[in-house]
């Protein structure tokens, strides 16, 4: 319990962060640590803050999903280490929990577990690609490389500015079906997180390429796609669109998902696109 000042919470004379689980990112740098020194105090620690994130109600508290994904970032990096099977299963169940909670139409995030339509950011959508990658590369599971192809053509994709940085944009889900730029640029943060995306990119680019069928078609939840390929409808801004994949879907005309870098500075915040149902 707490008093409340703007949008948060004071307890004692601690102001604290919205950023709900932003400790337990550590895992992840610590986990890197450990991996290069092997020295024991950081396995200490890193044993006894995995216990405690272990038991932590991601949904009651409505954690961060960048730094929930981080530390299971983090945690999948001690397993490949330890060989602990309990660590495999705690960011597997980690990465169900944020396909079911936490993941966008246009497979990006929402900022906050069970929180509703906030807004996306890149750091998380980042996490989720490495995320989906590691698993992958570890379990040989192909609904894990089929949601990094997504992740990458799509969500992360679309994240990308004009000037090479990230920002965040609005949260597709069915009840908000229009994709637009929310803040210009994280430059405080996405965009060097950005850098680590495209160097696993780079590392899995065979795996990231995507077939196209040439046939779009509505997918379990109801979206256009060809492939892992989303299409999407543009319904405001001078986009600059490929016109050779264009097609007409119901008298609707739908292209792939228009990448922000594609655009003018000035012209972003114009751009919107509808994912149809």
């Amino acid at each position: 319990d707490g008093d409340i000042h703007g949008s948060a919470l004071i307890v004692g004379k601690w102001l604290l962060c919205s950023d709900i689980g932003a400790a337990f990112m550590s895992i992840d740098g610590l986990s890197h640590y450990y991996v290069t020194t092997k020295d024991e105090r950081a396995l200490a620690l890193l044993t006894e803050m995995i216990a405690v994130f272990a038991g932590i109600d991601i949904l009651r508290l409505k954690t961060q999903a960048h730094a929930t994904l981080c530390a299971a970032r983090g945690i999948l990096r001690l397993y490949e280490e330890t060989k602990e099977e309990r660590l495999f299963s705690l960011a597997q169940k980690i990465w169900c929990l944020y396909q079911k909670h936490a993941l966008t139409l246009t497979y990006q995030n929402l900022n906050w577990f069970s929180k509703g339509e906030t807004w996306t950011e890149p750091c998380a959508i980042v996490d989720s690609l490495i995320l989906a990658l590691h698993l992958y590369a570890l379990g040989g599971r192909e609904e894990d490389l089929m949601l990094a192809r997504r992740i990458w053509h799509n969500g992360m994709a679309s994240a990308q500015r004009p000037n090479g940085g990230a920002g965040t944009d609005t949260c597709v889900t069915a009840n908000v079906p229009v994709l637009r730029s929310d803040m210009y640029e994280a430059f405080f943060c996405c965009t060097m997180r950005l850098s680590e995306g495209f160097l696993w990119a780079n590392q899995y680019a065979d795996l990231l390429a995507i077939p196209l069928t040439g046939q779009v078609k509505k997918d379990d939840c109801g979206r256009y796609m060809d492939g892992d390929l989303l299409y999407a409808q543009v319904i405001k801004g001078d986009a600059v669109v490929d016109e050779k994949r264009a097609v007409t879907v119901n008298g609707v005309r739908l292209v792939p998902l228009v990448k922000y870098y594609l655009q003018a500075e000035e012209g972003i915040e114009r751009l919107q696109q509808k994912i149809l149902f």
